[in-house]
């Protein structure tokens, strides 16, 4: 899995450093009370792909909204050219 799919760039004086952005989701469990662990347990994972993936459905739904609504004001048009 390609952890790098995106570089953002940011000008800092006269050079360009690529930053790596990087989704990870960090689930904390007390085992204190648990003999056999004995301790505090942290699990992560990257979630880069799943975040991506709804932001490109999210911009996919926003886009198939507009588009019924300029569709629904073409029609409109249309009505209205036509009573006239």
């Amino acid at each position: 899995m390609n952890l790098i799919k995106k570089s953002v760039f940011r000008s800092i004086g006269l050079s360009t450093v690529p930053v790596i952005v990087v989704f990870i989701e960090t689930k904390v469990t007390n085992l204190l009370d648990y003999a056999p662990v004995n301790g505090i347990v942290i699990n992560s994972r990257d979630v880069t792909d799943l975040v991506e993936q709804r932001n490109d459905f999210q911009k996919v739904y926003r886009d198939m909204k507009l588009f019924q609504k300029l569709q629904v004001i073409l029609l409109l048009i249309i009505i209205l050219k036509v009573r006239m």
